[in-house]
């Protein structure tokens, strides 16, 4: 029988330490094992690391999960590496990496197959958005993109419901609304499909089962690309909103300009749309300060709907503009935030939150108002995949705050019709609200 290292004694190991484990004996050999036992041992050495990066980073590791329950889980995978084919196994590991963060506060962390790494995963060359009426196809690249408006229902026979539902458990999380960011990308990610066993072999083109302008169902054949070709098209900071439509409305028209404004006199609205917590703030501030005390701006929209994050020391000029006494009025200050509203983004909305009379407009904050951020990442050394650790606490709520989301004071659901008619219901709710 194999012999191994109680786990308590494996604990604050530094990485890259060859553990007399038989999992990472081929690190310590002068011989190299046959390919069998090298993959078995690659893949344990991995699964390792998601434990000892973990606890060698993160300020309290264990905050979603019992540790032992935790080493339990990551045993029983080990032990299966042997009979778990590739796909498997990057499925279980992105399982594993993202279990401590299920209870939320964490989504920085865990592993994120379709776009980081060595690891060579193939991607159905479809950008995907769950509105409230269902998953539809929002870009393609060619030859399918006149499937862009269409409604997927299955992928390989398999209702799309349930393939959403088996690819949440791979998902790291501050709260729910990672499963809709990251749900779509995971389901035209080939080999999480192989992995999960949706699909016989992830370099063949898939059975897509669409709806679309209102028409019956029909059936496309869809072709794989490579991961670089997939995230050269649709990565980029704002991949977890919709495609910008450059002649739609303003929420969708300038998602690479990270902050931009205008006055919209048919409302008498100034809107700022803040896609990126980064510079620039200051001087829009000063400019929206200016035509407010022109005397015909009623309101001032804040919308972080695209926006992912970035610095969050980088926010303090416009969040005190915020504050001042001719913006902090009951009435006068609306933020529109959503599913994408994450990171540092998630930071501001919570400042905002606390120390003005904003109302808040949209979805629940893609973040959690306390949370773990930033992160380390490690690649992988045998998958090539990179695990994210948080390494810090960040604390923008009071100390005792339970949420692990922020729910709008005015609920507005994103819905297909909405987006591809190039209408904002969001603004519409907020005029609404004008008497």
């Amino acid at each position: 029988m194999t012999a191994t290292i109680p786990w308590r004694a494996r604990k604050l190991l530094p990485l890259g330490t060859c553990l007399a484990a038989t999992f990472l004996l081929a690190a310590c050999q002068a011989e190299p094992l046959p390919a069998a036992d090298a993959r078995t041992a690659g893949w344990r050495a991995d699964l390792e690391t998601l434990v000892t990066a973990r606890e060698n980073n993160h300020p309290d590791p264990w905050h979603g999960i019992d540790r032992a329950r935790y080493i339990a889980e990551v045993d029983a995978v080990s032990t299966r590496v042997p009979e778990l084919n590739d796909d498997e196994l990057l499925v279980e590991i992105t399982r594993l990496a993202a279990m401590p963060t299920w209870n939320g506060r964490d989504g920085h962390g865990g592993i994120y197959p379709w776009g980081e790494g060595t690891f060579d995963a193939h991607l159905y060359p479809l950008r995907l958005w769950h509105f409230s009426d269902g998953l539809f196809v929002t870009d393609a690249l060619p030859p399918y993109d006149d499937l862009v408006g269409a409604r997927i229902i299955s992928v390989n026979d398999h209702d799309v419901d349930e393939i959403l539902a088996a690819v949440g458990p791979l998902i790291p999380r501050d709260n729910e609304q990672q499963l809709l960011t990251h749900g779509p990308r995971l389901i035209v990610t080939a080999e999480v499909l192989h992995g999960l066993g949706f699909i016989d072999d992830p370099l063949a083109s898939v059975d897509i089962m669409i709806s679309q302008g209102g028409s019956s169902s029909r059936r496309v054949e869809v072709e794989p690309v490579p991961m670089q070709q997939y995230e050269g098209w649709a990565g980029g900071h704002h991949s977890m909103s919709p495609p910008a439509r450059p002649a739609g409305p303003p929420w969708i028209r300038q998602l690479n300009n990270e902050i931009w404004w205008e006055y919209q006199p048919a409302t008498r609205t100034a809107y700022v749309q803040y896609n990126f917590v980064g510079s620039g703030v200051a001087a829009v501030a000063k400019e929206v300060g200016a035509r407010l005390s022109q005397g015909d701006v009623d309101r001032l929209v804040i919308d972080v709907r695209h926006n992912p994050g970035g610095d969050n020391t980088t926010y303090g000029p416009l969040l005190t503009f915020l504050r001042s006494p001719e913006v902090n009025q009951p009435g006068r200050l609306y933020v529109i935030m959503g599913r994408a509203t994450f990171s540092a983004a998630g930071n501001f909305v919570t400042e905002v939150e606390r120390s003005t009379s904003a109302i808040l407009v949209g979805e629940n904050l893609g973040s959690s108002p306390n949370m773990y951020g930033d992160w380390i990442p490690l690649e992988l050394e045998h998958s090539g995949l990179v695990f994210r650790v948080a390494p810090y606490y960040i604390e923008k709520s009071h100390p005792d705050d339970p949420r692990i989301t922020i729910e709008p004071d005015i609920a507005v659901p994103p819905r297909s019709a909405d987006y591809f008619g190039d209408r904002d219901p969001a603004m519409d709710a907020i005029a609404g609200t004008a008497g």
